[in-house]
């Protein structure tokens, strides 16, 4: 058995326009959630949450957030990292990335 009850739960984010709004969006998704970014790049973000916290998290901010969508959720920030490395160029539009996460 595991020590800690809570499950840590990384979750990564794009967001349209980041850099202007990302103290206003920490600052929400902390007082609602208690969640903490913990990695930025370019327009992705991976947000630190734990497993109860998870589910709420991942809906507020797909219907709350604009131009806003969650790419993936994992145990480890590492594999969340990976997976923006292996993300197309800023360029592509979301339709194309949508598909490129589908198939990996």
């Amino acid at each position: 058995m595991k020590g800690n009850p809570l499950r840590k739960r990384y979750v990564l984010v794009r967001i349209g326009n980041l850099q202007k709004r990302v103290s206003f969006i920490d600052r929400e998704l902390y007082r609602l959630f208690r969640a903490k970014r913990k990695y930025m790049e370019g327009n992705y973000a991976i947000y630190l949450t734990d497993q109860f916290t998870m589910g709420p998290f991942v809906s507020y901010f797909n219907q709350k957030i604009n131009e806003a969508e969650t790419l993936y959720v994992s145990g480890t920030i590492r594999k969340c990292r990976k997976v923006i490395s292996r993300l197309p160029a800023e360029s592509t539009g979301p339709a194309e990335k949508s598909a490129f996460l589908e198939n990996r």
